[in-house]
């Protein structure tokens, strides 16, 4: 694989020394480039390429600029290099949110998942965005050698709980962006015959839940509280599958019903993953809202034309340019 096998795609993949304007350009000799998205993780480049007479080598911390069709992809740090006996050079690289995997120790007043990102990213010097601004508020706590990422994450997923609106962190090359997930929906289709090359569909109850048990133990008194929420429905098609939560803090028995509700809503449903592997499309990466269209599974829980969203994504740029996706139903 080279630069004329791209074409016209395959614009440029550079490598800049972190604090000086010395840069290496190698996009003719780089192979095995891949792109990975994933929520819940930082954006992630892969390639490799040969060492060379001039013997060049990379540092960990450099940076990496990834351009496809004349659009920039990523921008992030070396994080790994491994080098072979065959004089070939691998280099795994990730975008601005890598480094929320950080660990640390905030005593937090009620907050949303942006007030979080936002004295987080101010600590960091992270260079982000804050789209959209989320109104729910989480009580006052301590989060005690968390990684950063969890106490955003941990805010939206109790946002998404109370008020159904979901938030995601976003790598846009050098941005770290926070943002409502609606922002990534599209009208794109992947259809039989149409970009979709691909697929497999799993169907699974494991992880589900017809009876949620939510418990609370008082501070003061040591009593202890136990709340339920039951699927009738779901015990008669799929038996007893139990799933207890403990919580902390002050909360009352309306607050602790209403956890079990939230968590029940949550998990009484089989989980449906389907996996794809299509045509590379640069708008699709995790978050990403589309529409899948595979006739042999219409009507088997997946509507012939059913939209969901991108849990995944790895773009594989070779000579064939495709992508993997795992997405769930929505």
């Amino acid at each position: 694989m080279n630069a004329e096998s791209y074409k016209n795609t395959f614009t440029s993949l550079s490598i800049w020394g972190r604090n000086s304007e010395d840069g290496r350009n190698v996009t003719n000799s780089a192979s095995n480039i891949t792109w990975k998205t994933d929520i819940g993780a930082a954006a992630q480049l892969d390639f490799s390429f040969p060492i060379g007479k001039d013997e060049y080598l990379p540092n960990n911390g450099d940076q990496v600029d990834f351009v496809w069709n004349d659009k920039m992809l990523f921008i992030g740090h070396i994080f790994k290099k491994k080098i072979d006996n065959n004089g070939n050079i691998s280099i795994t690289a990730y975008g601005y949110s890598r480094y929320l995997k950080g660990t640390g120790t905030y005593v937090w007043p009620a907050t949303s998942s942006a007030e979080r990102f936002e004295r987080i990213r101010n600590d960091l010097s992270i260079k982000s965005e804050i789209v959209d601004w989320p109104s729910y508020r989480v009580p006052e706590e301590i989060t005690d050698a968390t990684t950063f990422f969890d106490m955003i994450k941990n805010v939206m997923n109790k946002t998404k709980e109370a008020t159904g609106e979901e938030y995601m962190l976003l790598d846009d090359t050098d941005v770290v962006k926070h943002i409502n997930i609606k922002r990534m929906d599209t009208d794109l289709v992947l259809g039989d015959g149409d970009m979709l090359t691909s697929w497999s569909w799993e169907h699974s109850s494991e992880e589900m839940a017809t009876v949620v048990q939510v418990t609370h133990e008082d501070n003061q008194s040591k009593a202890r509280e136990l709340v339920a929420a039951r699927s009738d429905d779901g015990i008669r098609k799929y038996g007893p599958l139990y799933h207890t939560e403990s919580i902390s803090g002050e909360v009352n028995s309306a607050q602790l019903q209403d956890k079990a509700n939230a968590l029940l809503k949550q998990k009484e449903h089989p989980e449906s993953t389907l996996k794809i592997k299509a045509l590379g499309d640069s708008r699709v990466r995790a978050g990403t809202s589309l529409y899948v269209a595979i006739k042999e599974i219409g009507g088997r829980g997946i509507e012939e034309r059913q939209r969901v969203r991108v849990k995944s994504c790895t773009h594989n740029f070779e000579t064939k340019w495709t992508m993997d996706l795992e997405v769930e139903l929505i």
